[in-house]
């Protein structure tokens, strides 16, 4: 037997729940959960009704995240008009900050309510919320225009001091919280740029030392980000470059330089990659040579430069850092002659991969299809009477007579130019012994200044000094490796100094035209340089007779001429042999 509803029961359920949904919410909720109890199927007003609630809740949650950023983490609701224009509170804030305290009264309640609200909800809506990302640069470049304005070495107005005070407000709760990284990393970096007011220190402009309270937990807290993490060592690197040191107590000395230290000696953590780390490496340097006083400083980083693991991100600013360090370097267990060889080891290494660079680009051989010259297609006839030549004919022809160089003379370096000889003897724009710069393609630019930042550091690491040296004998004002060894000590490190000088001088002669001719430039520095790796530069001849081998030495006699052969008349007329 099948089973058969009740249809009274369910037209008396259904007056019930009519009169449920009559009486308000609660009672419709009763009525849905009593009927899901026993099990009865809702009535098809019911679920209509349901429906419609449904779809109004969810109509009214699509409203709410499209307009979302009109709503702070705090509660704090944005002002209608700020949101309807930005760039105009933007403009008003631009010129409030500017004010001096006599002139503020121009401005309204209702202005000072506007620029308030824009710090209070508005920056941090657009820094901590997901569906503002493509305003953060925006917002960030108008944060950025006015602490360039506060940076100037005037005292702020009292308009600026309440602006700053106002970033900060906005800034240090998104730095410090837990937030969407790019605006963290947005926060920390324009909170390292917040300026004291010039008129407490003298006149010179100094970072506001509120900065260091908040940065350096953030970086030292190793759970955060590591974009964040490394926006606080770069922000804490600009306060320790702008402050002096007095400026700083102790404790927080001790503190920074323990952290930056920690992270010169780690290897790269899980999940960082090794040039990042390398770069962040640099900051920490940058620390250490301002606040420390550690006198074996130097030694730490040469022993910190010679290392094969190091990329020559880290190790080339390692050296540069040792040799301008102030003070004169304490080499101790450090062996000169092996800190030389693992120098000559890494630039050799940096070279051969530029070659190999240079040497991978394939010139594109493929034939170019152009359209035929127009003028081709024209046929030009002359005006002048075929029976004699016009006048421009005759002209030509009897200039072309008198003004065609003596072929012979121009042989001999002469006629055609005058007595001076050719442009490219006379040198660079009429400089004698100049040589003449000619344009080069970007990949021979982009390769000269990475070996010429390679020489600069090594020269620093030996001399103190970034420029090549011309004459080491007397060295003005020697640094580094110079004034720490001997003078009996130092024949090989006049060699090697002498070797990069002239490597740098060559790789910046900038007279090669063609890919070809730069690497058969750079080709000539790796030999002299492999005099040096390869231990052969004890003998300060070593580098010139590697030269000789290779080209072949300018103060050689020439090779005596070989004896005339006389042909054999018989050998011209021999057949092909069977």
């Amino acid at each position: 037997m099948m089973y058969s509803p009740d249809r009274s029961r369910t037209d008396e359920t259904a007056a019930v729940n009519c009169s449920a949904f009559e009486r308000g919410p609660a009672a419709r909720n009763a009525n849905v959960a009593a009927h899901a109890c026993s099990g009865d199927s809702l009535p098809k007003a019911l679920l209509r009704d349901v429906l419609v609630m449904f779809l109004a809740v969810s109509a009214a949650l699509i409203v709410w995240s499209s307009t979302s950023h009109g709503q702070e983490a705090g509660g704090r609701q944005i002002h209608p008009d700020i949101l309807k224009d930005p760039a105009r509170i933007q403009r008003t804030i631009r010129s409030f900050s500017l004010t001096k305290a006599d002139e503020i009264s121009k401005y309204t309640d209702r202005d000072r309510q506007m620029m308030e609200n824009y710090f209070a909800a508005y920056v941090p809506a657009v820094l901590t919320k997901k569906s503002e990302l493509t305003s953060i640069n925006a917002t960030v470049a108008h944060l950025n225009d006015l602490l360039t304005r506060m940076w100037r070495p005037n005292p702020l107005p009292a308009g600026g001091n309440e602006v700053k005070r106002w970033i900060y407000g906005a800034l240090s709760p998104i730095a410090k919280g837990d937030f969407q990284t790019p605006g963290r990393i947005n926060a920390i970096l324009c909170l390292s740029r917040l300026p004291r007011n010039p008129a407490t220190d003298g006149g010179y402009v100094r970072p506001e030392p509120v900065i260091l309270r908040d940065l350096l937990p953030i970086y030292e807290d190793d759970k955060n980000p590591e974009g964040v993490r490394a926006a606080a060592l770069a922000g804490l690197e600009r306060f320790v470059r702008l402050t002096p040191k007095s400026g700083i107590d102790a404790k927080t000395q001790g503190k920074i330089l323990d952290a930056v230290e920690a992270l010169l000696n780690a290897a790269p953590p899980a999940g960082r990659d090794p040039m990042a780390h390398a770069f962040m490496q640099r900051y920490a340097v940058d620390i250490v040579t301002q606040l420390s006083v550690d006198k074996a400083m130097s030694q730490k980083l040469l022993v910190l430069s010679s290392k094969d693991d190091r990329p020559d991100l880290i190790a080339l600013y390692l050296m540069g850092a040792a040799g301008t360090m102030p003070g004169k370097i304490e080499l101790g267990n450090v062996k000169v002659d092996d800190l030389l060889q693992q120098w000559g080891t890494r630039a050799m290494g940096s070279l051969d991969a530029e070659i190999a660079r240079l040497e991978a680009y394939e010139p594109d051989t493929s034939p170019v299809s152009q359209p035929a010259d127009p003028r081709s297609f024209v046929t030009v006839r002359s005006s002048a009477p075929s029976g004699r030549p016009g006048m421009g004919e005759e002209m030509s022809e009897g200039m072309g007579e008198r003004m065609a160089p003596d072929e012979s003379s121009m042989e001999d370096g002469e006629g055609g130019f005058g007595e001076m000889g050719s442009y490219g003897e006379m040198g660079g724009f009429g400089v004698p012994g100049a040589s003449a710069r000619v344009e080069q393609p970007p990949e021979i630019i982009a390769s000269r200044k990475k070996l010429s930042y390679l020489c600069q550091q090594l020269l620093l690491a030996a001399t103190g000094q970034a420029k090549p040296v011309d004459e080491l004998d007397p060295l003005e004002n020697p640094g580094g490796l110079m004034a720490a060894v001997p003078a009996d000590q130092s024949k090989k490190l006049n060699l090697f100094v002498t070797l990069v000088s002239d490597f740098a001088n060559g790789v910046n002669e900038g007279t090669e035209a063609s890919r070809r001719d730069y690497l058969l430039t750079l080709q000539t520095q790796r030999d002299l340089l492999s005099a040096h790796v390869e231990g052969k530069s004890n003998d300060e001849d070593a580098g010139i007779r590697k030269w000789d081998d290779a080209f072949g030495s300018p103060t050689a006699p020439a090779a005596a001429d070989a004896p005339p052969v006389t042909p054999d008349p018989a050998a011209a007329f021999t057949g092909p042999s069977n």
